[in-house]
């Protein structure tokens, strides 16, 4: 009697399912657009996007035979919804977390069917598979290099797709990173560039200091020289311990503006007085907006021009404080973008 899927364990289930790397068939784009056909009329108004992601939507490429595809939806209770619906209709739910659930379909008793489908449910925005998938779409000696990286490790871990996964995690966030910041300063076409500093060198907090230290005696003036010069000495350590350090430089490679951003929440903000008003502030919170769904921030009650600014950008006020989280007389807005 053939054992059910439900009953197999890990190890069971990885040696049903191997790892398997084959040729780029063209034949993969093919199956993709006939499923996304098939979720479009199961999914009318649901879903907001739907996008091929993964090996097989990577041109030339070797790659498991399987076909990714993207879903994002507005709300969470959408997310809620296209699952049932794709439950109805041969799908089988892997995974689930808050905000993100996966699905497939072609998985057997007696292995992979002919045609097998990971589906990825998110909130919108939601989506560095993309460009990752347009980076090396672009760059085919990049493509490649991921190609090798992969056949490397495919007999390596052909009985271990977690170990598989892991193992590509920093090839992949690197490139996924540098896609984003390309694409963000293509956008916009001129010499400055937006970037994730991952090291954080001493010369580098030195000019953010600058930048800050210059924002901050522009924008605060409820704050006395003192008051300043004692946030001051807490600075260098929130820039070298937020998770994402984001800067735009300027054409000779100087910081003129940075943000800090921890788990969707923007943690800071701050800009060089003189290149205020060029569009530098929104092209930044787009970004973080944008590429790491930024969608809370706090703000002084007593920056009136910070306040007009979040709420340009489509930031509301939820709550409020009569003093900032250090417990001093400074009133504090918490904001959630609408």
């Amino acid at each position: 009697m053939t054992k059910q899927l439900s009953d197999m364990n890990l190890e069971e289930l990885w040696h049903l399912f191997p790892i398997s790397l084959s040729a780029y068939q063209p034949c993969w784009q093919t199956w993709y657009e006939e499923e996304r056909q098939f979720l479009c009329m199961l999914l009318p108004d649901l879903s907001l996007r739907i996008n091929h992601i993964g090996s097989t939507a990577i041109k030339g490429i070797w790659a498991k035979p399987i076909i990714d595809i993207l879903i994002e939806a507005a709300e969470p209770s959408d997310l809620k919804q296209i699952k049932t619906l794709l439950i109805k209709n041969g799908y089988i739910c892997m995974s689930e977390t808050e905000n993100r659930i996966s699905l497939n379909k072609g998985y057997t008793e007696r292995g992979f069917a002919e045609r097998v489908f990971h589906i990825h449910l998110r909130l919108n925005n939601d989506h560095d598979e993309i460009y990752f998938r347009d980076y090396l779409n672009k760059h085919f000696e990049i493509a490649k290099e991921y190609e090798q990286l992969k056949l490397k490790l495919w007999k390596l871990y052909e009985f271990d797709r977690d170990g598989y996964t892991l193992a590509k995690t920093s090839f992949v966030s690197n490139y996924t990173r540098l896609a984003k910041e390309a694409a963000m300063n293509n956008e916009k076409g001129d010499k400055m560039k937006i970037v994730e500093i991952m090291d954080r060198s001493d010369l580098l907090i030195e000019q953010l200091m600058a930048v800050w230290e210059n924002s901050v005696s522009a924008t605060h003036l409820f704050l006395s020289a003192a008051e300043i010069s004692k946030i001051k000495e807490y600075v260098p350590q929130a820039l070298l311990s937020v998770p994402h350090l984001i800067v735009m430089m300027n054409d000779c490679n100087t910081p003129i503006a940075f943000m800090g951003i921890a788990e969707k929440r923007l943690e800071m903000l701050f800009i060089l007085n003189e290149e205020r008003g060029k569009g530098i502030g929104k092209r930044l919170l787009q970004f973080g907006i944008d590429h790491y769904a930024v969608n809370e921030l706090t703000v002084n009650e007593q920056n009136p021009q910070a306040v007009g600014f979040y709420e340009h950008m489509g930031f509301q006020t939820y709550k409020r404080s009569e003093c900032d989280e250090q417990g001093n007389p400074y009133p504090l807005l918490y904001m959630q973008l609408i």
